[in-house]
């Protein structure tokens, strides 16, 4: 049985949003800023070492992802296309 390329460009599209997934959360977290801590008020967001260096990699894996000619598609269908900040 024989899927073609349906399973591997399903694997790439998904890893594809999940390291888009990655890259925004960590941006959000090392832009720095306060949390609520609840009751005792805010606090500063601590960045350690080990998520500068994960954000890094997961940018660069990120960009090679993206590192291709874009296809040829819809702009509703949001595959392929760039995410643009909202």
């Amino acid at each position: 049985m024989s899927t073609g390329p349906l399973i591997p460009s399903a694997v790439a599209l998904l890893a594809h949003k999940r390291l888009g997934d990655v890259v925004d959360a960590l941006d959000r977290k090392t832009g720095g800023g306060l949390y609520d801590a609840f009751f005792v008020g805010t606090d500063t967001v601590v960045v350690n070492d080990t998520e500068r260096r994960v954000l890094g990699l997961a940018r660069a894996a990120k960009a090679m992802f993206e590192a291709g000619p874009a296809i040829d598609a819809p702009a509703s269908l949001r595959v392929g296309q760039p995410r643009h900040a909202a």
